[in-house]
């Protein structure tokens, strides 16, 4: 008679029963070894994970609520390391304001379709023009006049014109640049734009540099600078002289009648920006000097491009 080899070790034949699943909430049951022995004892086994219970990391509660009181540290820096930074911002706000005079330069760049042609008949033909500047007064007894706005005066000097007159110089010119070339590299914008902006800059560094150690009154920066500014005007059409082939005797007459128009204005201008309806010796000779200059500041632009 054949038997098979695990039959017979349970007796009658019948193969043990397979373990019973674990219950939920209830005693576990028994666990059945090799040879039907049985042993109690918790299930999980010993090194098992328990998908039912709390992770070990946080069982003794170091780890709970987002690192404990670490995590609530580190909200407090974060928060101060917050109230830092908008603190920094407001302070170089403040310092900003106070370096770059906003309001004076908002007050330049207000102008109307009526000072804008007048300003431009001004700059084409400037000989027959009375620079003599309006005021208003501020106090009852009339000491403390101020200048008006140029929305409100066309001999005053603005921001607007020289900055638009800057951007068509600065196109013009690379154009002509590259129509003659056959091509337009990027790094041309940006050198006629640094090139542009060192050349206003210098002029109104050497302007009050002169005017301080003369001891004259300079005016304002923004003024200086708007004055100097108008010379990218002349300049355009300078471009457009070099841009259309101009045989160069008339390109240099061109520049050259443009530059004395364009000093003409200036020495106009800077004049009633120093004298203030003063009359002195001192006063006319740096402004003259500032004003032959924008010749040959012209000139140099014409032989650039």
């Amino acid at each position: 008679m054949f038997f098979d080899h695990n039959v017979g070790t349970h007796g009658g034949g019948v193969p043990p029963p397979p373990p019973s699943p674990p219950m939920m909430g209830g005693t576990p049951p028994p666990t059945v070894l090799h040879g039907g022995h049985q042993r109690q004892g918790s299930y999980p086994p010993q090194g098992s994970s328990n998908p039912w219970g709390p992770s070990s990391a946080g069982a003794d509660g170091s780890n709970a609520g987002g690192g404990g009181a670490g995590g609530f540290h580190d909200s407090i820096m974060i928060r101060m390391a917050m109230q830092q930074g908008i603190k920094a911002i407001e302070e170089g706000q403040s310092t900003v304001w106070r370096v770059i005079p906003v309001a004076d330069a908002r007050k330049r760049f207000r102008v109307t379709n009526e000072y804008v042609r007048s300003k431009l008949g001004w700059l084409l033909f400037p000989f027959t023009r009375n620079f003599s500047r309006r005021t208003f007064s501020i106090s009852e007894d009339g000491r403390d006049d101020q200048y008006c706005d140029p929305a409100d005066d066309v001999a005053a000097p603005d921001l607007y014109i020289p900055c638009v007159a800057l951007l068509s110089f600065i196109c013009l010119a690379t154009f002509a640049k590259g129509f003659r070339q056959h091509d337009v590299p990027p790094e041309w914008i940006a050198e006629a734009t640094s090139w542009s902006l060192f050349l206003v800059a210098s002029q109104v560094l050497v302007a009050k540099l002169v005017f301080y150690l003369l001891s004259i009154p300079a005016p304002h920066v923004l003024d200086l600078t708007a004055v100097f500014g108008y010379i990218f005007f002349a300049a355009s059409f300078v471009a457009c002289g070099s841009l259309f082939g101009l045989p160069r005797v008339a390109y240099w007459a061109v520049t050259i009648a443009f530059g004395a128009s364009y000093a003409f204005f200036v020495f106009g201008t800077l004049s009633e920006l120093v004298h203030r309806g003063k009359t002195a010796h001192r006063f006319s000779i740096p402004v003259l000097a500032l004003s032959a200059a924008q010749v040959l500041l012209l000139l140099l632009i014409a032989a650039r491009l």
